[in-house]
């Protein structure tokens, strides 16, 4: 994997180049209500996240702009129609701000015969933040008809998540689960848990996304 060089990131518009620098200076994990305070007091221009921002047809991209021991942060494009597979963020706290458009997010618990079960569907919009525990489930996506550029903050930097299929939900109308793993679900009738899938790191500018219910939902606007 090649690095992002100097001169990408010198070459940010003033506004990330901002936001970088406020989420450089993090020196340790962040607790939820710490970096719901600094991801809605961070002043990011529209303009500049739509020009940072990778789009393509098939599926949302992710550009990371800064990886630190304490957090990561990304910047992400979604394309309308386009959504994440249904995850959590096992070890690490999850805040996202929306930069430009209006995204979703749908939130799913555990039920009692072992299957998620959403809980409700949540719109926020350009300067709203969504802040997500380790083991929330939940799917984001952009359902408008222009694109959705989200910035993503995991602290400390996301290793492990948890990925689930359709048949994990009780949305499939299926009995059993899928036990996820590096197969990306493949089936596995008698397993009732999933076991963690290692987080992809980013190509040097851009990646196809892979992931990004609330135990304490908040969204600020």
């Amino acid at each position: 994997m090649s690095a992002i060089t100097e001169e990408f990131f010198d070459a940010l518009p003033s506004s990330l180049q901002y936001a970088r620098g406020v989420l450089s200076s993090v020196q340790k994990p962040l607790e939820l209500s710490d970096l719901e305070s600094i991801l809605s007091d961070l002043s990011i221009s529209e303009a500049e996240a739509l020009k940072v921002a990778r789009f393509n047809a098939d599926r949302y991209l992710r550009l990371r702009v800064l990886r630190t021991e304490a957090l990561e942060v990304l910047v992400l494009g979604w394309q309308p129609g386009q959504s994440s597979p249904l995850h959590n963020h096992r070890g690490s706290n999850c805040g996202v701000r929306v930069l430009s458009g209006r995204g979703f997010e749908i939130s799913f618990e555990h039920s009692a015969c072992g299957l998620l079960a959403p809980t409700g569907v949540s719109y926020f919009g350009a300067g709203e933040v969504v802040v997500s525990a380790p083991a929330d489930v939940h799917q984001i996506g952009n359902a408008e008809c222009a694109p959705l550029v989200t910035l993503h903050v995991y602290t400390p930097p996301l290793s492990n998540f948890e990925q689930y299929e359709e048949s994990d939900t009780v949305l499939s109308g299926a009995s059993s689960r899928r036990k996820v793993g590096p197969g990306y679900g493949s089936a596995d009738t008698s397993a009732a848990t999933t076991t963690p899938r290692p987080h992809p790191e980013p190509t040097s500018l851009s990646e196809r996304g892979q992931p990004s219910r609330l135990s304490e939902r908040r969204v600020v606007g």
